[in-house]
């Protein structure tokens, strides 16, 4: 019996914070996002999490994300890109719960080799 249990024991790993995020609500979301003060940064991080885990079809998006990822198109995009850093993009992916990689990759900055 005590095979079985240390069996279950392994089976139940813990899930990373990147795999939390795809079951966040709008208020998970919200505090999530709150740290981040600049409101140009805060949608794009809201827009890549969107193209992330949602899509159009689903419905399951949280509307707090799905407001932030429609106030996206109100805004020029070369002003929009001119309002933070990529490396603010990092920083920010990797306090919601991103892994380094991801959140290079997801920014558009280079990976470094360290980071496999």
């Amino acid at each position: 019996m005590g095979g079985i249990q240390t069996e279950m024991k392994r089976r139940r790993r813990k899930r990373s914070a990147y795999s939390l995020l795809k079951d966040y609500k709008s208020t998970q979301w919200r505090n999530a996002l709150s740290s981040i003060s600049n409101e140009y940064l805060k949608i794009k991080i809201a827009c890549i999490v969107y193209w992330d885990f949602y899509d159009e079809e689903n419905k399951k998006c949280p509307v707090y994300l799905k407001k932030l990822v429609q106030s996206y198109d109100k805004i020029d995009p070369d002003v929009f890109h001119a309002m933070f850093e990529e490396y603010e993009v990092v920083e920010a992916l990797l306090d919601i719960g991103y892994t380094t990689r991801l959140s290079k990759r997801r920014s558009y900055q280079q990976e470094d080799k360290n980071d496999y």
